[in-house]
């Protein structure tokens, strides 16, 4: 005659107290790691805004140049008033802002969730 397999209950909660520890233990791991990481991305984040910083401060003094090459450019070349060639600049500089602009109200429409946004309006259409 064999034996039937029988549940115990016993035996069922003495195995689950030996588990208990191992997911704490792997819980207090988890932690541990995503605080490191939390750690790494806080300086490289600090990192990547001073280098930001840096790159913008870097692009504004080229920008400068080139507007003093255009400038001298227009005054001596093409014989143009330093009004005018200030003129000139001074639209130049406006047509690349309100490129800028259009690029950043494009992007913006993308930060709103647009297709969660959508699938919600679905959804409470429907209800």
């Amino acid at each position: 005659m064999s034996k039937k397999n029988r549940f115990s209950l016993s035996k069922f909660l003495f195995s689950l107290l030996g588990v208990i520890p191992a997911i704490f233990s792997l819980t207090t791991y988890f932690v541990t790691i995503i605080g490191m990481e939390v750690r790494s991305v806080g300086k490289t984040i600090t990192s990547i805004l001073i280098l930001a910083i840096l790159s913008i401060i870097f692009l504004a003094s080229v920008w400068c140049g080139i507007l003093a090459l255009l400038f001298i450019y227009f005054t001596t070349s093409l014989l143009w008033s330093a009004s005018l060639s200030i003129f000139v600049l001074i639209l130049i500089n406006i047509l690349f802002l309100l490129i800028v602009a259009f690029i950043l109200s494009n992007l913006k429409k993308k930060l709103g969730f647009p297709a969660t946004r959508k699938l919600l309006r679905h959804a409470l259409r429907q209800d």
